[in-house]
């Protein structure tokens, strides 16, 4: 056998050889992703299960804010408060720490309800619950419902003069606000108002009910008889009409103390699907 031969013999070893190798190493990079993707899966999965739970009330709260209610804006900048902006960043810092947050308004014309104004789509799902409430024995009642921003604000600004005049004997002034020397009435007073801005009564889609035959008054509705059918079955019979608790007894903190007599509309398939 000459040379050229055995260079030719050699090269075809070669290239068989290489090409088998390659060969290999494509079947057996396959078979590793084909072994890897399920476990990717699996972790995925793991991971998932391992994520905790939320509590209904949780998810109460979280169904709020992520639903987008029609006929809203949201608010991009805060309302004025005192007028002064060292003073009403002051405010809007111990409310924010609290759990406020900056809500929308509307931006149709409200309907007025036995009294009260609210966005129509509530019209219709309060008046089945009302119903509803009569059929069983009990009798609810609307107290309040749409607040503007100026409204909460006027509200707000009542009960620091209020608080003032008890604790100081005096109005505190602006300068007292931002120095932190009001701090301890505004985070008391936070436990049940709003600052402006922050109050889910701006939406029109939140009301306050009350029963209208006892001798409770309406922030101390928890105690009627009708609340126990309002939240009997994890508040079924107003999840059915839309309705969710806004500020839910062992919920997220959101601001104020929890408030039994508030209910906010988010349609019924999202409220009975939580």
């Amino acid at each position: 056998m000459n040379i050229r031969s055995i260079a030719i013999i050699t090269a075809v070893v070669l290239v068989l050889a290489v090409g088998g190798y390659g060969l290999y190493w494509y079947l057996n990079s396959q078979t590793s992703e084909e072994t890897t993707e399920p476990v990717e899966a699996e972790t995925d999965q793991e991971q998932a299960e391992n994520q905790p739970q939320l509590s209904l009330e949780e998810r109460f709260v979280q169904a709020f804010y992520d639903v987008e209610l029609p006929n809203l804006e949201q608010l991009e900048q805060a309302s004025p408060i005192t007028g002064n902006q060292e003073a009403d960043e002051r405010i809007r810092s111990i409310a924010e720490q609290r759990g406020y947050r900056l809500q929308s308004i509307p931006t149709v014309e409200l309907v007025v309800h036995q009294g009260v104004l609210m966005q129509e789509p509530v019209v219709e799902a309060w008046n089945q619950l009302q119903t509803a409430a009569i059929e069983e024995g009990f009798y609810l009642g609307l107290v309040s419902g749409y607040r503007s921003p100026d409204n909460q604000r006027e509200i707000f600004i009542n009960q620091l003069r209020e608080r003032g005049n008890e604790e100081i004997k005096a109005h505190y002034s602006n300068s007292q606000i931002a120095a932190g020397a009001a701090d301890a009435a505004i985070n008391d007073i936070l436990r049940e108002y709003s600052i402006p801005g922050y109050s889910k009564h701006h939406n029109g889609y939140t009301i306050d009910i009350t029963d209208t035959t006892d001798e409770y008054p309406f922030f101390e509705f928890d105690q009627a008889e009708s609340y126990s059918w309002v939240s009997e079955n994890d508040y079924a019979n107003i999840r059915q009409f839309g309705f969710l608790p806004s500020y839910p007894e062992g919920g997220p903190s959101q601001g104020p103390n929890p408030e039994p007599w508030e209910y906010v509309w988010v349609g019924a398939d999202i409220a009975m699907n939580l």
